[in-house]
């Protein structure tokens, strides 16, 4: 049924938005939603949802919004190896950046919501972010990036630091030779 929901809502995507391409869609969707791993009981009021909800409800600002009622199914889908490794990394970015604007604003203290905040938007980031969803292996370099994700220099610290994203997301891995073969994506 996961699958089913996927289509679905690429159809209802080419109906309200236009010009997507469903087997594109349906692939990322199918992967964003992990439905190889899916193990939710029923998808059928996600799916129903999702057939049933107007345009302007799936689709705002021109993105995907999937049903509330789709969360829980998709969210109990379990993590693999490579995807809970990879939202490690995330987690040890986000914290070493809090860390640093921490450090340079005396008094501010990072909550778990700070942390999550950064999470979300690092995961999400298509340009600079890691998507965690679509991790499909760990590399070689990954118990040294994660090691050498705490030494990165707070910006304005040293000579090469990297700096935190304006909206308070994570520092870049790109400074970190071990980060480059860390994690394997699925393209």
């Amino acid at each position: 049924m996961c699958q089913q929901v996927a289509s679905t809502l690429c159809s209802r995507e080419s109906q309200c938005a236009g010009g997507i391409q469903g087997s594109d869609c349906e692939a990322q969707l199918s992967l964003e939603f992990d439905c190889d791993l899916a193990t939710a009981p029923t998808f059928s009021t996600c799916l129903a949802d999702s057939e049933s909800a107007a345009c302007d409800a799936l689709y705002r600002d021109g993105g995907l919004t999937p049903p509330q009622t789709c969360l829980p199914p998709i969210t109990s889908t379990p993590l693999t190896d490579p995807q809970t490794k990879c939202y490690a990394l995330v987690d040890a970015l986000c914290v070493q950046t809090i860390q640093c604007m921490t450090s340079q604003c005396m008094g501010v203290v990072a909550t778990s919501g700070q942390i999550q905040d950064c999470e979300d938007d690092f995961t999400t980031d298509l340009e600079g972010g890691l998507p965690c969803l679509l991790a499909a292996s760990v590399g070689p370099g990954y118990e040294a990036c994660l090691g050498a994700i705490p030494m990165l220099p707070c910006p304005g610290v040293g000579d090469a630091g990297a700096e935190p994203d304006e909206g308070g997301g994570a520092t870049s891995t790109t400074t970190l030779p071990a980060c480059a073969n860390a994690l394997v994506f699925s393209p």
